[in-house]
């Protein structure tokens, strides 16, 4: 395989055709994103634990499969709140004891049933809440690579793995691939299972996936979901812009990166209109109170005994969430289920496919925040599938984000509507290449 090496622009079908016609093993394959991870992850720290070891036990076993699965000898990360067994599950915290993990979750056994290898676990932010990890943004380490899936993206963007599994509660997956520049994807709620999860709000929690193209997120998604996932492109219909108060502090580049994308999709033949949807900012506050609740309650025990080991993000959250009364919680649920028949919105089997930006613009400067969820809440709230794509760059040259969301609550048409937009607008992962530098960091071994 000529391109083994050049790990940040391979892909699932590259490396499986390879593997299957005998141009390279998956030890082969598993060597090339070692190598890559040597590299790159000193500076974009990346990873909580690399397991090489067992990996390279992975890829032997699989180098005599009588019958390869989807994902054969496909490296792939899983962010650090989802078990793998044999590695602590960590959670970027001291509370999580340090043992193994006794099995892997259930997303993680079916990905090794599809013979995909487990490289090792990737960085998330503080239980998968706000704290961030030390990753960087491979593109320049002095910005955030978004959160919670802070590691998920960087390993993908830098070329550590082909794929990663990742979370989002609030935006931990569509802002992430946003700023690094890859292709990120939200399942409707409940279509991946749950098992071996770290919950943070069991009601708006999901496994997703962060790769490089719409196939990559497909082929992983078929697997995770345990259903064939179309990527044949079709034109989605009607597409609608929508607009809100969220945007308030859109970036203008980001607003132009939107438009454009618009404009070249009406081009094309795709029906398009712009809507003012108002509900949405009643759904953002609706989705704090939801979540602050659920992580009160799954977090009250640790907040009684351990409140001094949580950021104080986490903390002043969870004594938010024990502060919201009952009434509050019904009044949210109430804005949810009334949002679902909007006709603004249009959810349900027939409505559109809605586009907006995926962030406020670029990957915010620095390390301390990883950056606004505004855009994302709702939609996770709503329980909605949603799909990421770059969409051009910013004025510092980092990677612009489109979010795409299939308003059927079993996103049927979500990857054909989105690989007929990643089509037209000939989008492609965001491959870092000399990333800008800040300063080195001391005493990440991965």
């Amino acid at each position: 395989m000529s391109n083994l090496a050049d790990t940040a622009r391979t892909s699932i079908g590259d490396l499986t055709r390879a593997v299957g016609s005998g141009g390279a093993s998956p030890t082969d394959v598993l060597e090339a994103h070692l190598g890559a991870i040597d590299r790159r992850e000193p500076e974009t720290r990346a990873w909580v634990c690399v397991d090489a070891a067992g990996a390279r036990r992975q890829a032997e076993n699989l180098a005599g499969s009588v019958t390869p699965g989807p994902l054969h000898g496909v490296p792939v990360g899983v962010k650090d709140v989802i078990d793998v067994a044999g590695l602590p599950t960590l959670c970027n915290s001291p509370i999580p004891e340090r043992q193994a993990a006794a099995a892997d979750a259930a997303v993680v056994k079916r990905l090794r049933n599809a013979g995909a290898i487990i490289l090792g676990k990737t960085v998330t932010t503080e239980f998968a809440f706000r704290a961030p990890g030390p990753t960087t943004n491979p593109h320049d380490s002095r910005r955030t690579p978004g959160g919670s899936s802070s590691g998920s993206a960087a390993a993908v963007a830098a070329g550590m793995c082909v794929a990663a599994l990742t979370t989002q509660t609030g935006g931990s997956t569509i802002r992430p691939a946003a700023y690094c520049g890859v292709f990120g994807y939200k399942p409707p709620l409940g279509a991946v299972p749950l098992i071996g999860l770290t919950m943070l709000a069991p009601s708006l929690d999901t496994i997703g996936v962060h790769a490089r193209s719409i196939e990559d997120l497909a082929c992983v998604a078929s697997v995770i979901e345990g259903r064939p996932v179309s990527v044949d492109p079709d034109g989605p219909g009607l597409i609608v812009r929508v607009r809100s108060e969220l945007e308030a502090e859109l970036e203008p580049a980001m607003e132009r990166a939107v438009e454009g994308a618009f404009q070249a999709l009406s081009d094309a033949g795709a029906r398009c209109l712009e809507r003012d949807v108002p509900v949405l900012r009643d759904l953002d506050e609706a989705h704090r109170v939801v979540m602050a609740s659920e992580v009160a309650q799954c977090f009250a025990d640790v907040h009684r005994s351990r409140r001094e080991d949580l950021s104080d993000s986490l903390g002043d959250f969870i004594a938010y969430g024990r502060a919201t009364s009952s009434l509050d919680l019904a009044a949210a649920r109430a804005t949810t289920h009334r949002a679902r028949s909007d006709p603004s919105l249009g959810t349900g089997p027939n409505g559109p496919i809605l586009i907006l930006p995926a962030a406020l613009g670029e990957a915010p400067m620095g390390l301390a925040w990883t950056g606004s969820s505004e855009l994302n809440r709702c939609w996770s709230l709503l329980g909605l599938g949603v799909v990421t794509i770059p969409v051009g760059f910013g004025p510092n040259g980092l990677p612009l984000g489109l979010q795409i969301v299939d308003t059927d609550p079993l996103a049927r048409r979500l990857f054909p509507a989105a690989a007929w937009i990643s089509e037209t607008l000939g989008a492609v992962a965001a491959v870092p290449a000399r990333p800008k530098t800040g300063t080195k960091q001391e005493g990440h071994t991965p």
